[in-house]
């Protein structure tokens, strides 16, 4: 947690602040992991980028 600070807000608890970010943080790279799984960029084998250059997102 480099560069973030714990503060209780109003919001809860400052952990607790920090649990929401990081849950919408994997929601948003789960989303992007199917988007390049259906444009077949991405490897259903190990998850790593292909080299496919010709198919635009």
């Amino acid at each position: 947690m480099r560069g973030k600070t714990i503060e209780k807000t109003e919001e809860g608890n400052g952990i607790d602040k920090l649990l929401n970010e990081a849950k919408i943080k994997v929601l948003a790279l789960e989303h992007i992991s199917r988007i390049l799984k259906k444009k077949k960029m991405l490897s259903r084998s190990n998850g790593t980028f292909s080299e496919n250059k010709d198919v635009e997102v």
